[in-house]
Parts: C-alpha cells; structure tokens; sequence
C-alpha cells in the first residue's frame, strides 16, 4: 500500500494555519506526496500540498476557519506509518499595507490580520501596542511622519507578533529645492574612474580617480579593469514635476546613490546583482545625483531606475541627465 488517507474531527469550526506532521524514521523515510485539506463550511478545500515529510514537518498556510481536516497520502516508496498529525494556530501577525511609507501631505494606511476574527490595536507614536491601544475600525488617514506598530489580539491575548512601519511625510514646503544655474547644462554624466583594490564604497574617501571623462548614462564600460575597479557618476538630474520619488538601483558588487549629499540608495558591499531602493520629496528642477559603483572581481552589473509623479518604474531616461 503506498496510498492512504485520515481525517481528524475537530469538533467545532475553529482557525488553524499550521499543521505539524511526523513519520516513524526508523522504518525510514517513506511518504513522497501528501496533500492536506479542510473542512470548510462543509466543503473539503486543499489548504496545503506537499512532498517529504520526514522526523518533522510544519506546513504553513493561509487561515481557515475549520471544524475538520484531512491528509491524503498520494505517493509514498511503501506503507507509509506517521507518527503524528496535528493542526494549530499559530499567534496571528498583522500585515500593514500602504502604498509607500514616504508620502505627501497624507496618505492611507490598512491593517489586516492573517488569522479570521482577530482584533488589532495599534500605536502611531512607537511605543508597543497593548489592549488599551486604539483598536483598528478601518483605513486610518496619517498627516505626518508617525512610526506605526500594530499586534493582533485572538481571544482576548495580544500576539508577540508586532508590525512596524515609520511612515514619513513631505510638506509640498519641505520638498528637496532644486539647485539655480547660471548657465545650460550639457547632457550626460561626468564619470571618475578608479583602480586598486575593493571591497567596500567605504574606500573611495582614501582614492583619488586614475582617470575622469564625461559619457551618456551609467555605462560599466567607463571602467580602466574587470577586476577590483570603481567609478563614481556625476551630474544633476533633471526632475520634472513636485513629489516623492523612488530610486532603484541594482549592482554587483556595490553602488550608492546620491541626491545631493543625502544618501537616498546604500547598496554597498561584496554581493551579486542585488537591487535595493530608497525614497526622497523633491521639487521640480535640477538636482545634484552622484552614483557610485564597485566590482571585486566576478560578475558585474549596475541599473539604475526611478519611479515618481506620472512615471513608472523605468531605467533614468539621457535627456534627465546633465554634466555637472
């Protein structure tokens, strides 16, 4: 026999999100396949489908309010022989949902828990949210920089599992002013080029630049070597409406992005192609961006995107950038 089947009553509808499963290792390691549904409302629903089971195994799955749950062997090497089949739930954790966490002026905020029937307290000021925290009722509207924390509550206990968020807000009036020019910039990018060795953007304060150059973009091929080299892009950037914008930037190995002097993107440090984001309120106008990059040696890369008012997520265009 290498298929079988066994449901568990549970009595009454209760939640459950988690089943732990166990098989009697010494006969060895048997099951193949395995599916586990339950009983919801009356109707069998798959909740979760697996392979091996082994000495130990928690399946993790989405919420259901259940009164029954059944586990189909569908494939084991012989008779399979379990030790065990439980189903729990596990303390329920709050999702907090929001476009971006740097806004303008105010901006929506959902809190949804992952397990049905829970209430959710939660706090704007940073503190840990308690049962005498405000409880959430619905979409709550933040009008300034506030660090949100936010628990489920399941039968009167509060879960350890705590959200955070810190939530920033611009003013149209505290947006990044762009910078005054006396004269039209030309287009493209001023670009230092680096030898020596590298593991870190840390490093270029001790560098001085074996060679400089002006190119059209953020172009690798800028670089003197393959192997432990750096170079640094300068220029402004054209932004063409107020409003929050998101920078991307993926490379291997390092890279950093700057507006002005605030650093918006730390992507720095020995890795593969990795991308990480940032976001900063600017106005409309010419900015200073400066974009660092290193390679250790290996596999290189460097991407560099925004996102804003009316663009999407999108390489930076030639025409926004300028020489310095």
């Amino acid at each position: 026999m290498t298929k079988a089947s066994a449901e568990i009553d549970l009595e009454e509808p209760v939640a459950i999100n988690r089943a732990l499963l166990q098989e009697h290792v010494e006969l060895g390691q048997r099951v193949r396949a395995w599916t586990l549904e339950a009983r919801v409302d009356g109707h069998w629903q798959q909740v979760f489908q697996g392979t091996t089971i082994g000495h130990k195994r928690i399946a993790c799955f989405s919420a259901v309010i259940a009164d029954a749950v059944r586990l189909t062997i569908d494939d084991s090497r012989a008779c399979p022989v379990l030790e065990s089949l439980s189903v729990f739930a596990a303390p329920p954790a709050v999702a907090i949902r929001v476009q971006e966490p740097v806004f303008l002026e105010q901006m929506s905020v959902e809190l949804v828990a992952d397990l049905p029937g829970c209430a959710i307290h939660y706090t704007l000021d940073g503190t840990d949210p308690d049962l005498n925290s405000l409880r959430y009722s619905g979409p709550i509207t933040v009008r300034e920089s506030r660090v949100l924390r936010a628990a489920a509550a399941h039968d009167g206990a509060l879960s350890p599992l705590h959200a955070m968020m810190t939530l920033t807000c611009y003013t149209h009036d505290s947006l990044r002013p762009p910078v005054a020019l006396s004269a039209t910039p030309k287009p493209g990018l001023k670009v230092l080029k680096y030898g020596g060795g590298w593991q870190t953007l840390e490093q270029l304060t001790e560098r001085e630049p074996v060679e400089t150059g002006q190119c059209g973009g953020f172009d690798l091929s800028q670089r003197l070597r393959d192997d432990h080299t750096a170079l640094t892009f300068e220029g402004f950037l054209q932004v063409p409406a107020d409003g929050i914008y998101k920078f991307f930037l993926a490379s291997d190995d390092g890279s950093r992005l700057y507006i002005g002097n605030t650093l918006v993107v730390d992507n720095d440090g020995l890795h593969g192609m990795v991308e990480k984001s940032g976001n900063v309120g600017l106005r409309a106008g010419r900015h200073p961006l400066k974009v660092e990059w290193f390679n250790a040696g290996g596999g290189m890369g460097l991407a560099v995107q925004w996102a804003g008012p009316r663009i999407d997520k999108q390489p930076i265009p030639a025409a926004a950038l300028q020489l310095p």
